[in-house]
């Protein structure tokens, strides 16, 4: 598949990158995520779940392409993962592969899909795990009335 620079470079000026200095102590914290494996996904978002237990991860495939095979490179403290709808209901879970020391999940993009994908977290010692092997899926918002 070919991949344009010209939209990489287009995305790039539109969206300069961001430095934002902070005056805390202490060490930074492990990042989730170890990279994208692929040319033509991409990383939207990642924000804190709902539930508070994991990472959600927005991935996008830009370029009008099928893409089967993106490898998403996790570190050690990601335990499992699902694929997600937009609301964060569970859809199914996702195997983690080992090769050596690298941990990574593997999946699919049609052309210009949305994936959304919730990277659960191993408990912080002294915290322990629910017995269900399920995740709840969050409660509904309150509904609004129309005028």
């Amino acid at each position: 598949a070919v991949v344009s620079t010209q939209s990489t470079g287009a995305w790039c000026f539109n969206n300069p990158l961001k430095v934002i200095l902070g005056t805390g102590t202490g060490p930074l914290p492990e990042p989730l995520l170890n990279g994208l494996d692929s040319d033509g996904a991409v990383i939207q978002s990642i924000k804190p779940s709902e539930d508070g237990r994991g990472v959600i991860v927005r991935v996008y495939e830009p370029y009008g392409t099928k893409w089967e095979h993106i490898k998403l490179s996790l570190n050690d403290t990601i335990c499992r993962v699902f694929e997600t709808n937009a609301v964060e209901a569970i859809r199914k879970s996702l195997p983690i592969s080992k090769e050596g020391s690298e941990r990574s999940v593997g999946f699919g993009l049609n052309s210009f899909e949305i994936k959304t994908l919730y990277l659960e977290k191993e408990p912080v010692s002294g915290q322990t795990r629910r017995a269900s092997s399920t995740i709840s899926t969050p409660s509904p918002k309150k509904k609004f009335r129309r005028a």
